[in-house]
């Protein structure tokens, strides 16, 4: 199965339109229980498993695991099941024999393909397009806009980045790292247009120089720097890094953005020759 994650967040904006919940924030359990799925909520304690979805003949049930007492958290996980039950190829691939239990780690944590479009489902399904554009209209780029998303949508600081970075107009990077090392990046579309490797792999070491390796025991920093110090073969252009500590959950969350373009010094220099003669 290969993902098709822009199917997915689509196909979760068709859900919203369907059930007419296109009103923020959006409410998962209550999308559950239009459907007739039971949602049961277990407090645990530490990392682990975030969810399941079980199905019983056409019957289906969830189960999420309250693991930081996050309530954003929380409804990404309900939100992530939802994914699996409302995306089309997935209780075939996840139940074959018609019947069972599936355990899920929401949060853009896995590599597998299902769990990443519920992933990518469950964001939609949260924070819609449409809506998110309207609500981050005049506001601050950076963390400023995902603070926002995250007090109108009532979701996660992580959930609430990775969204304003699919979305943005600008060039943004999210990076989420835990003990200094990478553990995962989103860039705006702007952003991966840049010449560069705009990819940073998970196990990589946050750059020196950066303010996210100065954090230390701060709870959160910023400043400029450049691009460069980030991502390799890029332009070395001044961006705005801010870094938060996400406590609990004992990783940092990184915003990098600008509302400049970002050009290469010689494809700056061709549009100048352009425009004077």
């Amino acid at each position: 199965m290969s993902a098709n994650y822009r199917a997915a967040e689509v196909h979760a904006e068709r859900v919203l339109n369907d059930l007419e919940k296109m009103v923020a924030p959006i409410d998962p359990f209550a999308i559950a229980e239009q459907r007739d799925i039971l949602v049961e909520v277990e407090v645990c304690d530490g990392p682990g498993v975030s969810g399941a979805l079980m199905k019983v003949g056409d019957s289906f049930a969830i189960a999420c695991f309250d693991r930081y007492g996050s309530p954003g958290y929380l409804r990404f996980t309900l939100a992530h099941e939802l994914g699996h039950y409302f995306l089309p190829e997935h209780p075939l691939k996840l139940f074959p024999s018609g019947s069972g239990e599936h355990q899920s780690r929401a949060g853009f944590t896995s590599t597998e393909p299902h769990e990443r479009e519920a992933d990518h489902f469950a964001a939609a399904l949260l924070m819609p397009r449409a809506l998110v554009c309207k609500t981050l209209n005049g506001v601050d780029p950076g963390l400023a806009a995902v603070r926002r998303l995250h007090e109108v949508y009532d979701t996660s600081l992580t959930a609430s980045a990775i969204r304003y970075a699919k979305l943005s107009a600008d060039p943004v990077a999210v990076v989420v790292s835990s003990g200094g090392k990478v553990d995962y990046c989103f860039c705006s579309e702007s952003l991966r247009e840049t010449d560069g490797d705009m990819w940073l792999r998970k196990g990589e070491v946050v750059p020196p120089g950066t303010v996210t390796a100065g954090l230390g025991s701060r709870q959160e920093a910023d400043g400029d720097v450049s691009l460069d110090l980030w991502f390799d073969g890029v332009p070395p252009a001044s961006v705005y890094e801010e870094v938060f500590h996400l406590g609990q959950y004992g990783r940092t969350l990184t915003v990098i953005s600008s509302t400049d373009s970002i050009e290469a010094e010689e494809e700056m220099e061709d549009r100048m020759k352009k425009y004077f003669t």
